[in-house]
């Protein structure tokens, strides 16, 4: 059983391949349902798309959770005796970012410089003296994510806007305000994690803001030193939350072994686990072993993987109908899937969300890897859709900046 909130309709896919059945279930109860929230999952060779999850309670030999908002009762089916892939509480290391920055201070990892402000009045009043910084908020990231707050006059038209979103609740909102980190190079951490310990293998990647990610297969003691030391401080929290999922991390490298963890992704982020799913030899195998909290014994099939973000507009309120050869399947995912005669369809939802899908390469070589992400992506159709192929050309930039820091992995 996949409890998800739709984005992660490729994983109920993938797990076709290994389980006799796969149910699958997301959020679509509401005073006056909508098809877009209901049929999220249908059409999928292989996946039952189920309304109530307790009419196959007795029937599931696992539960997964590749999203957020469900940590309790992951928490609560564990204390039944079911087997559970998820981050389990753990999830509070995303969604608290406030509570997270207090246990980074605890352990004493690296921090950058930062402040809270509550209330959006005092918020908006330090950014008309305050420049060059990176806004972020706790819980209610719907209305806004991070966004980079370069002056008052450029920012005000977005600051009007979230003004009126947040509106009788603005007073009690909590920002956090994050000054750049400069001449960093971003990395992170991208894997399972099984109580605070992780496989011998996993990916390293850079991505590319919105745009791409690239990676490359590693062995877990050969990614940098900050990566390392970050997980091992942090083991322990991830022990008592009974983390068994993915996880990832997003660092901004100060010098070769000295980084600053700013972000945790507690789900299945995507960059990457879209393609490392399709990288690896038996994934199915491995959502077993974490859910059981055994450490998988992770093999790769390509020694390198290329992802693509198939971005859309018209999606933010539309359902967009998205085209391929067939041949292309496991190269392209889409979101919020529904499949419509034979057509993939994203069905948009009240995030208003622009990233519909993915174009997947993999390979030997990197070469090999971006050259089938590219073929693919150019066979891919869809209304007002959009591939950035020149995000790869700002992937090669960073790897350069990486190699300057001494990080030579991609």
């Amino acid at each position: 059983m996949i409890f998800d909130s739709g984005i992660n309709t490729d994983f109920a896919s993938k797990m076709t391949q290994f389980y006799d059945k796969v149910y699958y279930y997301s959020h679509y109860e509401d005073a006056y349902p909508t098809p877009y929230k209901g049929r999220i999952g249908t059409g999928i060779e292989g996946v039952t798309r189920v309304e109530n999850i307790w009419d196959y309670y007795g029937d599931v030999d696992i539960w997964a959770f590749p999203h957020l908002f469900q940590g309790s009762f992951q928490q609560w089916l564990r204390s039944q005796g079911k087997l559970v892939y998820g981050a389990g509480r753990g999830e509070a290391l995303e969604i608290d970012r406030i509570g997270f920055k207090d246990l980074q201070k605890s352990l004493g990892m690296p921090l950058n410089e930062y402040k809270v402000i509550e209330g959006f009045d005092k918020m908006e009043e330090y950014l008309k003296t305050h420049n060059d910084l990176f806004i972020k908020n706790n819980l209610y990231r719907g209305i806004m994510e991070t966004w980079h707050h370069e002056s008052y006059a450029t920012s005000k038209p977005f600051l009007d806007f979230l003004k009126t979103e947040y509106g009788m609740f603005q007073s009690g909102e909590r920002f956090i305000i994050e000054t750049p980190i400069d001449d960093a190079v971003e990395y992170g951490f991208d894997g399972f994690c099984i109580e605070g310990q992780f496989p011998k293998k996993t990916v390293f990647g850079i991505e590319i803001k919105d745009a791409a990610y690239l990676c490359r297969e590693v062995d877990y003691n050969n990614l940098p030193m900050a990566v390392l030391d970050a997980n091992e401080k942090l083991s322990e929290s991830l022990k008592s939350y009974g983390y068994r999922g993915w996880y990832s991390n997003e660092m901004r490298s100060i010098e070769r072994n000295k980084a600053v963890l700013t972000d945790i992704t507690a789900r299945h982020a995507s960059p990457p686990t879209s393609l490392f799913m399709e990288m690896c030899e038996n994934f199915g195998q491995y959502i077993w072993d974490v859910a059981n909290g055994d450490i998988p014994n992770v093999k790769l099939k390509y020694k390198y993987g290329c992802q693509l973000i198939i971005s859309c507009g018209w999606a933010k309120k539309e359902p967009v109908a998205i085209t391929f050869p067939k041949e292309y399947e496991p190269n392209v995912k889409v979101k919020n899937l529904s499949i419509e005669d034979g057509v993939y369809w994203f069905l948009p939802q009240n995030d208003e969300m622009m990233q519909v899908g993915y174009v997947l390469g993999w390979g030997n070589t990197k070469t090999q890897a971006i050259d089938m992400a590219k073929k693919v992506a150019k066979e891919v159709k869809g209304f007002d859709i959009k591939i950035n192929l020149g995000a790869l050309d700002e992937a090669d930039v960073e790897i350069q900046k990486l190699i300057k820091k001494g990080i030579n992995l991609l």
